[in-house]
Formats: structure tokens, sequence, C-alpha cells
């Protein structure tokens, strides 16, 4: 009964390494402005295997907020109910959506967001109002879904 479960290490090495490359970082760069290849230079350093799958270019020099955009196998799993439930709401059909959100991570979260983002036609009116209530993104502590909320809050005009 109180006893935690034994863990094999390998969580402990990998928040071991991550804060040490926070404190490498702040060590590395306090007092100090940090342009662009500066940190990407870190970055790439302590975390190379994932910083082959960005690409720089467009994460730096291209306006609005990089692509979301899986590079794994398994990511039609993630974004196929997405770009079902985003192409619902652009025909003004929100059932289901708050039941589905409710299983999603953040990441397809955010992916379903950036899609009707990305839309240049607008969905018909009251429809985002229904998906913010029933996504409960009014009042999310999420950062990464309030931003995406609240941009397409400003795309579409929507007075809340």
């Amino acid at each position: 009964c109180g006893r935690r479960p034994r863990s094999n290490g390998g969580e402990a090495r990998t928040n071991a390494r991550d804060l040490e490359q926070t404190r490498r970082y702040v060590v590395d760069h306090k007092e100090a402005s940090l342009g662009a290849e500066a940190m990407v230079k870190h970055f790439t350093a302590y975390h190379p295997r994932a910083a082959i799958q960005i690409d720089w270019s467009t994460w730096l020099d291209e306006e609005g907020m990089p692509p979301i955009v899986p590079t794994f196998p398994a990511a039609a799993t993630l974004t196929t109910p997405a770009d079902h439930f985003a192409s619902a709401v652009m025909r003004g059909r929100v059932d289901g959506l708050a039941d589905a959100w409710a299983t999603w991570p953040t990441y397809q979260r955010s992916y379903f967001l950036d899609w009707l983002c990305a839309m240049e036609d607008e969905p018909p009116p009251g429809v985002l109002y229904g998906v913010g209530r029933g996504c409960g993104l009014y009042d999310s502590k999420n950062c990464e879904l309030t931003m995406r909320w609240a941009l397409l809050v400003l795309k579409e005009n929507l007075e809340l």
C-alpha cells in the first residue's frame, strides 16, 4: 500500500538529461540575447534525433505557426478523426465532437484547430461558438490550445 512501483531507471535518466540540458542552456545564455542560430545549435546538440525532423526554415522564417504534420506511420489514426470532425464543423455539424475531443491528446486537438484555422471558407454562423463550448476552449488552461483558439476567434472575428 504506500509503496511506489520500481522504475527501470529510464524515466529518471530522461529527466536528468532534460534537467542537465536546461541547466546548460541557462549557464550558456544567461544575461545574453539569444538569436535563432544559437537556439538551433543548442537544441540540435542536445536533441539530435528530434532536430532532424524539424524544418527550421519554415519554423523560423515563415509567417504563422509551423504546420503540425505527423511523420510516423500511425499518423492516420490521429489525423483521420480530426479531419472528419473539422470537415463536419465546416458543414455546420458538431455532433459527437465534444465526446471525441475528450479522448484526444493535445497533439490531435492542436491538429484539429490548425485545420480550422487554415480553412479559407468560413464555417456557418454560430458553429464555432458550439465548438468552443463543447470542447471547453473558453476556459482551457492549455496554452497551446488557447493560442490556437484565440487565432481562430480572431480569424473568424467572433465576439465572445
